[in-house]
């Protein structure tokens, strides 16, 4: 099944006998992987935090647990505080890493052992920084359930959940200003003010007409639909239609010179 994934990517599978070759991208994961597990056996949050990166995503088993760096951090530091760590081991880990020019994202699936819950699987994105130290960007922490045992188990779930309803827990909501490719599209609408005018303007379709809002010269201006003289709509103008006068407005010569 390894094999079979997509062509570009390099693909590592360990497992309790085998080992990476030092000095790969591989290697720096496992050993940032295991140094979290260890952290995390010793108490140590300096060191299990640091495995983290800054924007990382962490998600547990139950439906409620999404947690941001700061989320996270707020979570598991009461138990170091505490002197109280956990033990997990890594049974299986397959890393592939990501067929992209910048050399700096990994997936990771890990086969754990915990000496708690017994076995667990970690679905991970590891993210390089610019220091090429390889840091946990995304984690999905999860229980497997044997087939077996699955409709019986959750069945008790489904009857816990009718028993304690929770609202679920929504991610963030993501908007242009939350999405990392804003600063790209204010660049592009930048770029766009000092396209070449001595063409005309650029063609675009009509999508309304400005009004004055209060007062004869307000500035507050709306933006209205066209209407025919009943109040019908009147359609969009495409691109290659010729214009409200009749003259054809688009010029198949003149493109933004980004």
């Amino acid at each position: 099944m390894i094999g079979a994934w997509a062509s570009g990517a390099a693909v590592l599978v360990l497992a309790t006998s085998g080992q990476p070759a030092p000095d790969t991208a591989e290697a720096q994961i496992a050993g940032s992987l295991d140094t979290l597990h260890a952290a995390a056996t010793q108490v140590d949050a300096t060191t299990y935090l640091g495995r983290l990166d800054p924007e990382v995503v962490w998600i547990g088993n139950d439906v409620a647990e999404r947690w941001t760096y700061p989320e996270f951090e707020a979570f598991v530091s009461p138990y170091f505080e505490r002197g109280e760590g956990w033990t997990y081991s890594a049974r299986e880990r397959r890393v592939w890493l990501a067929p992209d020019p910048c050399e700096c994202l990994a997936w990771v699936d890990e086969v754990l052992d915990s000496r708690t819950y017994g076995t667990a699987v970690s679905n991970l994105i590891m993210r390089r920084a610019d220091n090429g130290d390889w840091r946990i960007w995304r984690n999905a922490l999860t229980y497997p359930i044997p087939n077996d045992l699955a409709r019986e188990m959750t069945g008790e779930i489904k009857a816990w959940e009718e028993a304690n309803p929770q609202p679920p827990r929504l991610p963030e909501l993501l908007t242009v200003e939350t999405l990392p490719i804003n600063d790209l599209l204010d660049a592009l609408h930048q770029a766009a003010h000092v396209v070449p005018r001595e063409h005309g303007p650029l063609p675009r379709a009509v999508a309304g007409v400005v009004r004055e809002h209060d007062g004869e010269h307000g500035h507050d201006l709306v933006a209205d639909p066209l209407q025919r003289e009943h109040r019908r709509r009147v359609a969009d103008v495409a691109v290659g239609d010729c214009g409200l006068d009749r003259k054809d407005s688009h010029n198949d010569n003149v493109a933004p010179k980004f």
